[in-house]
């Protein structure tokens, strides 16, 4: 079943200790847009957009993005 659009969801991000000194990361993002797979017609991918972070979680964030962000 696909998400509803536009709805705020707390994430939690687990992290490893290269990353930071901390397990885990919990934010709150918005789905943007969702697709059913192609291949697995039961799976879906989902866009979401951060909208609440703590200061020191965005800069963990932003070290996972430029180490595997595209």
């Amino acid at each position: 079943m696909p998400l509803p659009l536009q709805k705020d969801y707390y994430l939690r991000l687990e992290l490893t200790a290269d990353l930071a000194d901390k397990p885990i990361i919990i934010f709150i993002a918005r789905s943007k847009w969702c697709k059913m797979d192609e291949i697995e017609p039961n799976l879906y991918h989902v866009g979401f957009e951060i909208a609440e972070i703590m200061p020191d979680d965005r800069e963990i964030f932003l070290r996972i993005l430029a180490k595997y962000g595209k």
